[in-house]
């Protein structure tokens, strides 16, 4: 190899060193400040934890201190130092949690002199998993408004959190309080009752049968569908004001002074019993006490149309009677029609005589015994006639053996008939016409 020609791969070698040398500087200059802002960057995690485990969540502000306990996966206050009673809202104690749970800084600084962090009235928040404290302090609101300044116990620096997340945190009873008029499942609903004055507009309670009214028409039968419609407006309607307690202010100064309407609804676990003031439709607020907590509390008055909601609202369109699988046996009695139908292994009887058209059975089953609700009599009285005969009635026995009896019977309304159920007066009327023509043209169907 020439001289000129080693002199050449030399000064190649010693560029290409110089050229890996100073990648590996670089390369190792960009990986450190990659761990740095990564080492930054996991800093500004605060806490992580299962927001499954948390086991207590305690709050802590100008307003006391309010600890409060996961049981059987409901949440419950169980120690306030705060002077009232309050429906607790489960969902922001949830929403806590879930902040707490991965609670992460958008930057973290040393304090420096001169700046308020609003450390003076700061909310601590604290979530206890198992035996480990996960404490925070949520002081106040940055100068230009885009973050709330928070700590950490034995640590020197400030954190910046999101703003919608320190203003979740540092809550206060605003939040606290269960933003709903009622502060229970409607599941869970088994008692409902409103009274206007003195008055009790309807009653009713519901066990493994379904829904039943005691008040006014204990015979009537309550349409399910309607009831658990109530009681989803009533679970979900929420509280537009929140006033303060009776010992700190003047009920009368809200209405209360004359209780309009009452509503008292229960579960197994709790009773609820709210007065409302009277009120007019062009009242921009309806004002109520919860006699439980002495709480006055406020919802416009859009919200309170189920206040005026009637016993028949609440009630079937159709008296209720066994389905055709269930029936073993109907009599129908009446001055145009006398027939019975019969359902024995399988064979399906109209007069003794063999149907074997199970469709145009059902269809004469169905015509027989629809019996359509036209009126409801809400004071449950029927003025019948001294020699008042029935025109119309069904003896239905189940396959349990077990009888219903609906007679109808003539009101002074020419074509309107009252219903009962097993001797008793449902409250209920029907049209003689809407029955008759249904039945007519069954009949005449199966005997085509």
């Amino acid at each position: 190899m020439s001289k000129k020609l080693r002199c050449v791969l030399i000064v190649m070698l010693l560029l290409l060193a110089a050229a890996v040398t100073g990648y590996l500087l670089v390369d190792g200059s960009k990986r450190r400040e990659e761990q740095k802002a990564a080492e930054e960057q996991d800093a500004l995690h605060m806490f992580r934890f299962d927001v499954n485990n948390v086991d207590t969540v305690e709050i802590q502000n100008e307003e006391g201190t309010f600890t409060i306990t996961r049981e059987n996966g409901a949440w419950t206050l169980t120690d306030t130092s705060y002077a009232h009673e309050f429906l607790l809202s489960e969902s922001y104690v949830n929403t806590v949690c879930s902040y707490m749970s991965s609670l992460t800084a958008q930057s973290r600084v040393l304090p420096q002199e001169g700046v308020d962090y609003g450390f003076g009235n700061e909310t601590a928040v604290t979530c206890t998993v198992g035996n480990e404290h996960c404490t925070v302090y949520i002081g106040g609101l940055s100068a230009l408004g885009d973050s709330y300044y928070a700590k950490l116990p034995e640590d020197d620096h400030i954190y910046c959190l999101d703003t919608k997340c320190g203003e979740a945190l540092r809550g206060g009873t605003a939040l606290l309080k269960s933003p709903y008029m009622l502060n229970m499942y409607d599941v869970k609903i088994n008692y409902i009752k409103l009274e206007s004055g003195s008055d009790t507009v309807w009653e009713c309670s519901k066990d493994e049968s379904g829904w039943q009214m005691h008040v006014p028409l204990p015979y009537a039968a309550v349409d399910n569908a309607q009831m658990d419609s109530l009681l989803t407006v009533l679970t979900r309607t929420e509280v537009d004001e929140f006033l303060g307690y009776t010992e700190e202010l003047s009920p009368a100064e809200y209405g209360l002074d004359k209780i309009g309407h009452k509503l008292t609804v229960k579960t197994d676990e709790q009773t609820v019993e709210l007065d409302f003031a009277e009120y007019e439709e062009n009242d921009g607020m309806v004002y109520f006490l919860d006699r439980n907590t002495g709480q006055i509390t406020g919802i416009e008055t859009a919200k309170a149309g189920f206040l005026q909601t009637k016993a028949s609202e609440l009630l079937s369109v159709l008296l209720p009677v066994p389905v055709l699988g269930d029936m073993a046996s109907l009599e129908v009695t009446s001055e145009q029609f006398n027939f019975t139908m019969e359902q024995k292994d399988e064979e399906k009887l109209l007069d003794g005589e063999a149907v074997t058209d199970s469709t145009k059975y059902e269809s004469l089953y169905t015509a027989a015994t629809t019996v359509l609700v036209s009126d409801v009599d809400e004071s449950g009285k029927a003025d019948l006639p001294e020699d008042a005969e029935p025109v119309y009635t069904l003896h239905i026995t189940k396959k349990d053996g077990t009888d219903t009896m609906i007679t109808l019977l003539p009101t002074p309304e020419e074509g309107i008939l009252y219903a009962f159920e097993d001797g008793n007066y449902t409250g209920m009327k029907t049209e003689q016409r809407v029955l008759t023509s249904a039945l007519k043209k069954a009949l005449a169907e199966l005997q085509d």
